[in-house]
């Protein structure tokens, strides 16, 4: 009898049922949706069309929704991605109505507050790295280090921030702040410094250690 179970994201590669019964068939016991992204009505379609393609394929499988945490991210992108190149001017932007060709939109209100010149910010998991240049109320003008192509909603990492405040109006008028840490890390092979979640020369977590 197996015991280990195998869990499979749905993403835009698998929204076929020909393609999702596939995976059943093989052996996928659990279905994955990521509700970092997409919609509720994205997520209904799934579900509906894996409990059909799982009816069909004559097993039962499971559907796990993974609710993200607390995490700083990108807003939504024009055209939903955007390919960096490296030295290009960049401008981060917490202004809902500028979005453009080397803008991308942040989500949180805090960032032009939390950094200042000469500070890395990290997108897409690690694999961008931006360099600060300036920072006034609402932008924060960057250098493109290391280029790539970034998605609508995808995580930022700010190194070296050890905690970073965000100002927000509560319904009573106050004023009230939120922490958000970020934590900076260095792989043991490289020297290279890291995000949490990837090493930038490419290492996995376990070639990391906490600085």
């Amino acid at each position: 009898m197996r015991r280990t179970k195998i869990v499979a994201t749905l993403g835009p590669a698998t929204h076929n049922p020909e393609i999702l019964h596939g995976l059943i068939k093989v052996g996928a016991d659990v279905l994955r949706l990521n509700f970092s992204h997409g919609t509720r009505e994205d997520h209904a379609r799934l579900v509906e069309m894996a409990r059909a393609t799982a009816q069909k394929a004559g097993r039962e499988v499971g559907i796990l929704g993974d609710i993200p945490g607390p995490k700083l991210r990108l807003g939504d992108i024009e055209g939903d991605v955007m390919h960096l190149r490296n030295g290009q001017e960049l401008t981060l932007t917490t202004d809902g109505s500028l979005n453009g060709k080397d803008t991308l939109p942040v989500g949180w209100r805090g960032l032009p507050h939390a950094v200042k010149a000469d500070d890395v910010i990290y997108l897409a998991d690690g694999s961008i790295r931006l360099r600060v240049r300036t920072a006034s109320e609402s932008r924060v003008v960057t250098r493109v280090e290391t280029g790539g192509t970034v998605a609508s909603h995808q995580g930022m990492n700010l190194p070296g921030v050890e905690a970073v405040r965000s100002a927000s109006r509560t319904s009573t008028g106050s004023t009230s702040r939120s922490t958000t840490r970020s934590t900076c890390w260095r792989c043991r092979s490289c020297g290279e410094r890291a995000t949490s979640t990837r090493c930038t020369a490419g290492w996995p977590s376990a070639a990391r250690t906490s600085r």
